[in-house]
């Protein structure tokens, strides 16, 4: 199994990432990603807690020898229009989206900090990747 190209480019491409806000975002040298994808370095294995945190999945995840689900390697459609639901339901919606979003960022935030100031293993910080997962899933409801 290549982790890269079986995980994380797929990941990647669905996060709408370019290679550089990627490499910007996790601290990484320019021309990183592309040294992966040409095979010139594996450096992804030491950065694989951030990068599972950046592209939203568990390291456990990205580890597996299971592929990923549909859901997660395509693409959302961005602009699909459904013109049957109500204006005020669909800025509703629009509004709890945000929040949702704001508060996965604050808690993906809180579990970076976590990392960056323990020394956890793979499996401690995928059981609270975990944790943080079911606390979003939960608040949705």
């Amino acid at each position: 199994m290549d982790l890269f190209f079986e995980k994380i480019e797929p990941l990647l491409k669905s996060s709408g990432l370019s290679d550089a806000e990627f490499e910007k975002q996790l601290g990484l040298p320019r021309s990183t990603v592309y040294d992966w994808r040409k095979k010139r370095s594996k450096s992804y294995w030491k950065h694989l807690p951030q990068i599972a945190l950046k592209l939203g999945v568990s390291v456990g995840m990205l580890l597996s020898n299971e592929p990923l689900p549909n859901y997660l390697s395509e693409p959302p459609c961005q602009n699909e229009t459904i013109s049957h639901i109500p204006p005020e339901l669909v800025k509703e919606l629009e509004n709890s989206k945000l929040e949702l979003e704001n508060l996965i960022k604050v808690k993906k935030k809180k579990l970076a900090e976590l990392i960056e100031e323990t020394d956890l293993s793979l499996s401690q910080m995928d059981i609270i990747e975990r944790m943080i997962y079911y606390i979003c899933k939960t608040q949705q409801k």
